[in-house]
C-alpha cells in the first residue's frame, strides 16, 4: 500500500516535527557534552537491533 501526504499534510507534519526538534534541543541543552555523548551511545545500542530487521 502506498500512502502519500497532501500538501497540507506535509505542512502539518513539518510544523509538528519543527516543534518536536525545538523541545529536543531544549532538553539536550541541559546535558553536558559528556552526557550527550553517553546518551547517544546508549541510544545507538538500544536501536541497533532494529537496523537488521527484514523489510
Amino acid at each position: 500500500m502506498l500512502v502519500r501526504l497532501t500538501a497540507e499534510g506535509r505542512d502539518r507534519a513539518d510544523q509538528a516535527l519543527a516543534g518536536l526538534l525545538d523541545h529536543e534541543h531544549a532538553i539536550l541543552a541541559e546535558l553536558s557534552q559528556a552526557q550527550r555523548a553517553e546518551l547517544a551511545a546508549l541510544l545507538r545500542q538500544l536501536t541497533a537491533p532494529f537496523d537488521n530487521l527484514p523489510g
